[in-house]
């Protein structure tokens, strides 16, 4: 495990990929990124490369050739390299090789940078293009925020003995487990359907004139809430006093927040992505992926968000 830290947040970053294990305020002690409960959902921030979401009967096309891609990608649990390492930023990369270019038949070097400034983390990426071909790639990221009256909720129905989880049913009570308020030109939503790729119907924000959707028990029932289109610039999860939590920003121009559905669930996750999941029925060339990327041979492609910790 490796540590950062500039005295007002101290963050931990696992080699396994590259990936997010804890935010923690210095002072207090206040962990903000979700704990990877199997009981929920086992992951904490992966990063998704070299595709996100499904892809239609898990086949890619890239040319002539087909490979099957498991849904988000390959890297999340291949071990990094750590090659910069200062008190308050870390740099880890992973460069094409042989277990890569068996299923993803490019030549790349990924490379993740986690920098304090304040009490944000800006979150670096960059996909260098080591080959002599065009590289193809879509790159997101997927980090779990806790939701503290939930957690609290949920340590206190365990002390009491009390069932809680995945199995119970949705509360039917008002009271939300917190708020998302968005920011952008909000306009309509997408869902995934089938096979996990989405529909071609458009749907209404369940937002309010403020932009702050209320997350309830059955807000994530038709899986993630999707914006393309570059809808959302900016996101702060509120909790139930609608004081903010945590605020991403990203020039990523597909947005998706997601939780485990009904159960009362502890988390939320915010997913900025640079690409977007196969259309219902997609058959064509990874070339024509929705919002699919490109690096030239020699060329560096770059991306980001940033976190930040109230």
């Amino acid at each position: 495990m490796e540590t950062i830290s500039n005295g007002l947040l101290c963050v931990e970053v696992s080699t396994v990929g590259a990936e997010l294990q804890s935010i923690k305020d210095a002072a207090t002690g206040r962990e903000y990124l979700w704990q990877a409960d199997k009981a929920w959902w086992g992951r904490r921030a992966p990063i998704l490369f070299p595709i996100v979401g499904h892809v239609w009967n898990n086949v890619c096309k890239f040319g002539n050739r087909k490979v099957e891609l498991p849904m988000h990608g390959i890297m999340r649990d291949l071990t990094w390299t750590v090659t910069e390492h200062h008190d308050d930023s870390i740099r880890l990369e992973y460069e094409a090789d042989a277990e890569t270019l068996r299923i993803y038949p490019f030549h790349f070097r990924l490379a993740a940078t986690y920098r304090l400034d304040g009490r944000k983390l800006v979150s670096s990426f960059e996909v260098e293009n080591t080959g002599d071909e065009n590289l193809w790639f879509q790159l997101g990221g997927h980090p779990g925020f806790n939701l503290p009256e939930k957690l609290a909720e949920e340590a206190d129905a365990k002390a009491k003995g009390e069932p809680y989880g995945k199995d119970v049913p949705a509360d039917p009570s008002p009271i939300p487990g917190g708020y998302i308020r968005l920011e952008g030109y909000i306009r309509r939503i997408r869902r995934a359907a089938e096979q996990g790729c989405f529909e071609p119907d458009l749907y209404p924000v369940p937002a309010d004139a403020d932009g702050i959707v209320t997350i309830t028990d059955t807000i994530f029932d038709h899986d993630a809430l999707i914006f393309d289109e570059g809808q959302i610039t900016a996101a702060t999860i509120l909790d139930r006093s609608r004081r903010p939590i945590v605020r991403m920003e990203s020039s990523a121009p597909v947005w998706l927040f997601w939780s485990e559905s009904g159960g009362r669930a502890p988390f939320v996750c915010i997913e900025p992505w640079y690409g977007l999941c196969d259309a219902i029925g997609f058959e064509g060339d990874v070339s024509e992926r929705a919002y699919i990327q490109c690096a030239k041979p020699g060329t560096t492609w770059n991306g980001y968000y940033t976190i930040e910790m109230f």
